[in-house]
């Protein structure tokens, strides 16, 4: 059964050096929430590309992950990218976990998450809101 420290140790040693945010950020969620956390049917839980607006633009952005049943969403960057480092994003500098924010705020006031997750596939930082 899933969800013990051996299986958190072979996703760390399967995911070690790897991480391009367009090409695995699916793959990764979804095997850390079967095979590391246990949860069966990690794709009927787990949200990709959610469409929201948010104040900062006038296009609407893509939450890399959310996940309703936990409240949380996640803003998933490539390997090697640092978490606190403020990039350009729709017209703003902010760091993922702001990105991530902006992201909440857009969306209802019921569906909000409670918690942003900045990940770079080696790390996780987890924001409570």
């Amino acid at each position: 059964m899933p969800g013990k420290k051996a299986d958190a140790e072979a996703f760390a040693s399967k995911w070690a050096n790897k991480g391009i945010e367009n090409q695995d950020t699916q793959r990764f969620w979804i095997d850390f929430y079967q095979n590391v956390l246990g949860v069966e049917d990690a794709v009927s839980r787990l949200e990709f590309e959610k469409p929201v607006s948010t104040d900062a633009s006038t296009h609407e952005g893509y939450i890399d992950v959310f996940i309703p049943s936990a409240k949380t969403l996640v803003e998933q960057k490539s390997l090697g990218i640092d978490l606190a480092k403020e990039e350009t994003r729709q017209g703003r500098k902010v760091t993922p976990a702001k990105q991530g924010n902006a992201y909440a705020q857009g969306m209802p006031l019921s569906q909000q998450p409670r918690y942003i997750i900045a990940c770079n596939f080696a790390e996780f930082w987890v924001f409570d809101r």
